[in-house]
């Protein structure tokens, strides 16, 4: 069995020369304290060894495919950084990711095509915007019905019904 001859004050390491060798001069170094804001440590300090510290993993959000982080870093971990969501064709963009969260991407509204039509299309960012059907009274007549058509995929009304008096 081994035993250690040599030894370094707390806080530092044998960074040269033989700890098993009583007539061997060490030389002491300070352990090496990771930087939180930009490294993990992968490797604890030992009696001989220093701290190992590695580089933070970078998410970026200007890249290509833009990235968030997705898990921040812990003692012992780095970050996890993921791909931003596109919004599908059937959302909208309700709110848009930053540093540390995804984009948050909503269906967009379906106006009930017995009742409503469009009154507001929507945008890449906003949804659409529902109204109720007017409805004549016994003094008019329907000049022309609510007009339907697609929007986003769905048969909705995208113009209201007109009524003119009698």
């Amino acid at each position: 069995f081994c035993q250690f001859y040599n030894f370094c004050p707390a806080g530092q390491y044998v960074s040269s020369g033989s700890v098993y060798d009583k007539d061997s001069t060490i030389e002491c170094k300070a352990v090496t304290t990771c930087s939180p804001a930009s490294e993990f440590q992968t490797a604890a300090a030992t009696p001989t060894s220093n701290t190992v510290c590695q580089a933070l993993k970078t998410c970026d959000a200007f890249a290509a495919t833009p990235q968030f982080e997705s898990k921040a870093p812990a003692p012992g971990t780095d970050r996890e950084c993921q791909s931003v969501t596109d919004c599908s064709a059937d959302e909208f963009l309700s709110a848009m990711f930053n540093a540390t969260s995804d984009n948050v991407c909503d269906p967009y509204t379906k106006c009930d095509v017995a009742t409503e039509y469009v009154s507001e299309f929507p945008t890449p960012t906003e949804d659409l915007k529902c109204a109720s059907l007017s409805t004549c009274s016994s003094t008019e007549y329907q000049a022309s019905a609510p007009v339907t058509g697609t929007v986003k995929g769905n048969s909705m009304n995208t113009a209201d019904r007109q009524c003119t008096t009698k």
